[in-house]
């Protein structure tokens, strides 16, 4: 929810078809069994967040999980 928040911020996202296809049913469908607080601090959290930041934060925690992937 919350990195697709950020995603939401650059405009190819929330204006295609494809991204509400393959991913934005998913987290609809999550987000609706989780407490309206959690779902907007995640959102919340996603619209501030950096996107180089991020991409390189989820690239270290890939490379714990896939030390292969280097």
């Amino acid at each position: 929810m919350e990195l697709y928040a950020l995603a939401s911020r650059y405009p190819r996202v929330p204006n295609s078809r494809w991204f509400e296809d393959v991913i934005g049913r998913r987290i609809a469908a999550a987000s609706a069994a989780l407490p309206p607080e959690v779902v907007e601090a995640a959102k919340a959290r996603g619209q501030v967040r950096d996107l180089e930041a991020t991409v390189i934060e989820l690239w270290a925690d890939m490379s714990a999980v896939f030390p292969e992937a280097e």
